[in-house]
Order: structure tokens, then C-alpha cells, then sequence
């Protein structure tokens, strides 16, 4: 098994990336793991605090086999700092392990990314192999593994080839044929309504969204995600410290419950039919528990039939 480096960008949040660095030093192979981190540069003096905090942590940390890392003497941006690592790495590596500073992990995460990694190196239709899984999807259907179209970065493993090859196609003229047809379009919205109107707003202002566009690939053209049935990561991040995620309302994150073994055996992986269509149906119903989100979706379909109607994006 091929040890491939994990990438971390950060900025000023010590107390999530310290928790986070921890629980990969217990990871099995940890020893065997390079570690490369990016510390940006602080844009505002409201992040110096937590920034110097970092700065002092990163020459302690240990247990992996090489920590490097880069401090930034200008503001980056959490985009450019992630891109500034990949860059970096693909000197030296096929693949790498992507988290942001604010997941904690289960012991056996780095074996699963690594097997996973050299297992389905040659396979186009895998187009990453994910640490975390949604907790309405735990029923195991007697597989530790399964096959699913949309992604999650929350611990992400990601080989360079397949990542060039994807970002090829995350282009205007390719959302807009999606978006222009019917079928690819339904495709989209029953497997996963928001991604639908997500694609509709990177149409709309003319951006990437990377994390959007990979879903978005990966439904149109039948390709997957590997993730395990029990979720081997959890975030930490919804408690208004991060870029993306805003505080939640609940506790359902932090507190989720993760994958205890210490040991992975790549096995059977639910590639059935009916596993999938119960997949989709997570993604296509779980909006529909309430009637504000109900209503969510039936706007999502408005908009659409609005784009197709206008075509204004």
C-alpha cells in the first residue's frame, strides 16, 4: 500500500486544526504519512491571534513521518492556499489526501484513503474516494462501502490525472449544455435538487464552484464517489469560524458518531441497484421533511423552468 501526503490549509482556527492534526497522528500509518501544511497570511488583525497561535503549534506537531510546511507572507485565500499545496505535492505524488482544518477522523480514515487510492487508481468511473458519509445513510445493507454521485470534502482522497480531467470540463459551455437539457437536467434535480440550483447560480455569475462542478460531473456522466458506510470523519466547522458552513442550528455535526476500528479491510463495496436508487432518494427526499424545504425544492424546479423558458443565464 502506497502512503500518499495529506494537504492542509489554514489560516487563524488553532484550537479545529490542532484537534484535527491530532486525530490523524492516531490514524493507522500516520508514521508513514507526509504531512504538508499551508499557514496563510492573515488579511484583516482580527485573525493575527489565532494565526500566532499557529505558528507557534506547527513546529511541535509529530507522528507523521515529514511535516512541512509553508507560511505564507501574503494573504492567499482558503482557494489559492489549497491550490498553492496541490501544486506542490503533484511535484512528487499521483494523489493526496485533502482535508480543511476543522475535521476530526477516525483511526482507520488514512488506510481506507490509501486502499482506496491504489484500488481505484485505473478506474474513471471512482472519481474520489471520501472519509465521510451523511448519518440518514448508516444503514450498512451489509457492505462497509458503497458507491454514491455526489461528493464530500470532509476528508477527501483525490489522484492529480482524474483531477485535471474533471477540471476540463468545468466550463461554461458544459454547465449550460446540462442545464439546456431536459434529461441531463432531471438527472440532476432527482438525484440532488440543490445541486440543480447551484449549477443555475455558477451559470448565472459566471463561476466555479469546484466541489459543485464534481457533483455536477459526476451525476451527468455516471461516475462516483467512494465513501464508507459509517461516516470515517465529522465537522467541526458549523460554529461560525469557517468560510462556508455558518453555524448550525443543532448539534448534528460535531456530535455525529464516526467509525471507532483501528483496521480496514477494503471489501464488499454496495454497488446494487437498489442501494443506489435508495441513495438518490436520500439526496432527492431529504429536503422534503418540512414544508419549507419542500417548498425549497419546488422553487429549485420554478427556476429552471424559468432558465429554460429565458435562458437569462
Amino acid at each position: 500500500m502506497n502512503y500518499y501526503p495529506i494537504i492542509i490549509p489554514t489560516l487563524n482556527r488553532y484550537e479545529h486544526l490542532k484537534d484535527c492534526i491530532d486525530s490523524l497522528a492516531r490514524c493507522k500509518g500516520a508514521e508513514n504519512t507526509p504531512l504538508y501544511i499551508s499557514l496563510d497570511y492573515p488579511p484583516t488583525e482580527e485573525y493575527r491571534d489565532g494565526y500566532n497561535k499557529i505558528k507557534e503549534y506547527l513546529p511541535t506537531i509529530n507522528g507523521f513521518k515529514t511535516v512541512t510546511v509553508f507560511e505564507q507572507e501574503e494573504n492567499l485565500g482558503s482557494e489559492k492556499n489549497c491550490s498553492f499545496l496541490k501544486s506542490y505535492v503533484s511535484r512528487y505524488y499521483k494523489a493526496y489526501i485533502l482535508t480543511e482544518d476543522d475535521n476530526i477522523f477516525s483511526p482507520n480514515f488514512l488506510e481506507y484513503v490509501n486502499l482506496g487510492l491504489d484500488k481505484f487508481s485505473g478506474n474513471p468511473r471512482v472519481t474520489s474516494i471520501s472519509g465521510y458519509n451523511f448519518v440518514e445513510l448508516y444503514d450498512q445493507n451489509g457492505c462497509d462501502f458503497f458507491y454514491r454521485p455526489v461528493c464530500s470534502a470532509w476528508g477527501v482522497g483525490r489522484w492529480f490525472d482524474k483531477d485535471k480531467e474533471l477540471e476540463s470540463k468545468m466550463t461554461m459551455d458544459f454547465f449550460r449544455k446540462v442545464l439546456g437539457s431536459w434529461r441531463l437536467s432531471w438527472k440532476v434535480f432527482i438525484t440532488n435538487a440543490s445541486d440543480l440550483r447551484l449549477l443555475m447560480r455558477m451559470a448565472q455569475d459566471q463561476v466555479v464552484w469546484n466541489d459543485v462542478a464534481r457533483c455536477i460531473i459526476n451525476i451527468v456522466e455516471d461516475r462516483y464517489e467512494l465513501a464508507p458506510a459509517i461516516s470515517m470523519s465529522k465537522n467541526m466547522g458549523h460554529d461560525g469560524s469557517g468560510e462556508h458552513c455558518g453555524v448550525a442550528s443543532s448539534d448534528l455535526y460535531s456530535k455525529q458518531v464516526i467509525d471507532d476500528r483501528s483496521s480496514i479491510v477494503l471489501g464488499k463495496i454496495n454497488s446494487s441497484k437498489t442501494f443506489k436508487n435508495r441513495v438518490d432518494l436520500f439526496f432527492c427526499t431529504l429536503s422534503k421533511k418540512t414544508m419549507k424545504r419542500l417548498l425549497s425544492v419546488l422553487m429549485i424546479g420554478g427556476w429552471y423552468m424559468k432558465y429554460r423558458m429565458t435562458r437569462r443565464f
